[in-house]
């Protein structure tokens, strides 16, 4: 198990920014909800959705911007937590 991160709907929540030195394996370990996501944009190149359980490959020397979402509207705060761990 590599780094936690931890996402909750706080008022005026923003996204995570990191930058990622080597290749690692980005996970969605946790969510509050089956329809609570969180959105994944790689350099500003390549965009994916995580769901409880999904994961992907994040090459070496990227930026992350990590943002939680909810299909289900209201106001029930929501929270996702992921795993990030170096690969190879």
């Amino acid at each position: 198990m590599g780094e936690i991160i931890k996402l909750a709907s706080t008022p005026g929540h923003k996204p995570l920014v990191k930058g990622v030195h080597k290749a690692s394996a980005l996970t969605c370990t946790e969510t509050s909800a089956p329809d609570v996501f969180v959105r994944v944009i790689i350099s500003n190149k390549e965009q994916q959705e995580l769901y409880r359980g999904d994961d992907i490959v994040v090459p070496t020397a990227s930026n992350l911007s990590i943002r939680l979402f909810r299909k289900n509207t209201g106001d029930d705060p929501y929270s996702a937590e992921l795993d990030l761990s170096p690969v190879g």
